[in-house]
């Protein structure tokens, strides 16, 4: 409509949630994670088909053990195939392996933590170069949200980035990939790792974040979709060999 932003997906259903303490963060999730599995044992007949939550909140200053209910959340979502996306501090001084934060403390394989990054790709989130994934873009490229009447022009930091990587997660869960579309409903905890594997691989490298976070890079969807393509390309192949020399 010529207003706000475009939003990194433009064909998705989005379960919201209002949660402001630890309990009610663990008790959402909960939910998120019991429709998944619900849709898992159906075959698609009952449930929801969750493939990521996105976290734009948190505890500064505390690690994941300070908080078990809601840290363990991350490991069974992901083994039902939900990637898990949280935002880290917007203090771009804290380095969150030592001061610690929460949820981006979590050491969980189906967690990506995400900081953020303005558009002369400099970080202005919290660090951390085992405990942060990422930067997403957040400052400067995020600008508007709608409210009842206008749009709010303050919206930005760790908050706006985060969302950029759940929505690309969604986004490559679309992709058109026979062999991947089978991980999806065979294996769906792989599905999450390879998706997690996607996001990572495909970032653009940031000098000036080398060594600040595990990638050291920036989020780049067109390369994450590229990564994607060429498993797809990979195992379609191969799945179309096998099934050749089963039929001869």
């Amino acid at each position: 409509n010529n207003k706000g932003v475009t939003g990194v997906n433009w064909d998705v259903k989005l379960m919201l949630f209002t949660a402001r303490f630890s309990e009610e963060i663990a008790a959402a999730y909960g939910y998120v994670l019991d429709q998944r599995i619900l849709y898992n044992e159906t075959n698609g007949t009952q449930g929801a088909f969750v493939v990521a939550t996105n976290a734009s909140l948190g505890i500064s200053n505390i690690f994941c053990e300070e908080q078990p209910v809601w840290g363990e959340m991350y490991d069974p979502l992901g083994e039902a195939g939900i990637v898990s996306v949280a935002a880290t501090t917007n203090d771009r001084g804290t380095d969150v392996d030592v001061s610690g934060d929460m949820p981006t403390s979590c050491k969980s394989d189906y967690l990506i933590s995400v900081t953020n990054s303005n558009m002369a790709e400099e970080r202005r989130g919290g660090f951390g170069v085992t405990s942060i994934d990422l930067a997403a873009p957040g400052t400067g490229s995020t600008t508007v949200t709608p409210t009842t009447s206008n749009y709010n022009t303050n919206f930005g930091g760790t908050s706006a980035a985060c969302p950029h990587v759940a929505g690309s997660v969604s986004l490559l869960f679309s992709l058109p990939c026979e062999s991947f579309a089978n991980l999806v409903k065979t294996q769906p905890a792989a599905s999450a790792l390879l998706m997690k594997q996607a996001i990572l691989e495909g970032v653009d490298p940031i000098n000036e974040m080398n060594g600040e976070t595990v990638t050291g890079g920036r989020l780049n969807l067109y390369n994450s979709a590229k990564f994607l393509h060429s498993y797809c390309v990979a195992n379609d192949q191969e799945r179309a060999n096998n099934t050749f020399q089963e039929n001869y």
